[in-house]
């Protein structure tokens, strides 16, 4: 998912990695367990589906890449935060922050 880094915070890696590890590194929407950054791919190579499942990401509920609240950011696969975004521009969910699509 393509980011605009000017419009996160200098420490956004500290912060997202945090987050990461809080969640145990876990999707918080569908519960799947994601790579860890020691870990290798094909220990995870359980059933066919793509390896971007296994990517963790983390997502601003607010859409605001400068608002680190903990509150406000939520473990999840990549899978799930597309769709994410893709609900929360279907509903006008939204800032005025740069689409990500």
């Amino acid at each position: 998912m393509p980011m605009n880094r000017k419009l996160y915070p200098s420490n956004w890696d500290a912060i997202a990695f945090e987050i990461k590890q809080a969640s145990n590194w876990t999707c918080q929407k569908c519960g799947k367990k994601c790579l860890e950054p020691h870990e290798v791919f094909e220990a995870h190579k359980k059933d066919v589906r793509q390896w971007a499942i296994y990517t963790l990401t983390v997502h601003h509920l607010d859409h605001v890449p400068m608002n680190c609240d903990r509150k406000n950011l939520i473990a999840l696969c990549s899978v799930c935060h597309r769709k994410q975004h893709a609900h929360d521009k279907k509903f006008g969910i939204t800032t005025n922050q740069p689409s990500l699509f």
